[in-house]
């Protein structure tokens, strides 16, 4: 699905490729990119009967985690809003958001919900809450977890 490992999104591709027989869907996968010279690339293709928006971000990089952090976290957002803004060009608004995983697509899904009123559903299948890793981030990101899980319209376990 995407030009730095095939295997990345074959499993939420499957789920897309399902639903896909009863209705439209448009499938949007952010990610970063060290290596790249534009800021931000979109690839549009038609695969397994759904139409796929792959958008890269150049990553930042310093010796400054937290600016790293922060300035990735932006260009993020701006990476989806290329996204959103090329399947809305190709399909019209979208009915609803499914956000594969927490943290950053969940808070994409949660934003158009408070300004666009777009409902979200996210599917989450990391096992670090059955492992204990969870009980290892820090105090914000367990707070921001329950807040957007409890935002969201549905909530399903991919085992």
């Amino acid at each position: 699905m995407n030009r730095h490992d095939p295997q990345l999104g074959v499993f939420i591709r499957k789920h897309a490729s399902a639903a896909a027989l009863h209705c439209d869907v448009a499938l949007l996968c952010v990610l970063g990119d060290y290596g790249q010279k534009k800021l931000i690339d979109v690839e549009e293709k038609e695969e397994y009967n759904i139409r796929s928006f792959v958008i890269y971000f150049r990553k930042f990089n310093s010796s400054i985690s937290f600016l790293n952090t922060f300035i990735n976290f932006l260009r993020y957002i701006k990476a989806n809003n290329a996204g959103l803004k090329a399947i809305e060009k190709k399909f019209g608004r979208h009915d609803i958001t499914h956000a594969y995983i927490m943290l950053r697509p969940a808070i994409v899904a949660w934003w158009l919900k408070l300004t666009r009123g777009i409902p979200f559903v996210i599917s989450e299948q990391w096992s670090g809450y059955a492992t204990g890793k969870f009980s290892n981030k820090n105090s914000f990101s367990k707070k921001m977890y329950r807040y957007i899980f409890g935002k969201a319209d549905a909530v399903t376990a991919v085992s």
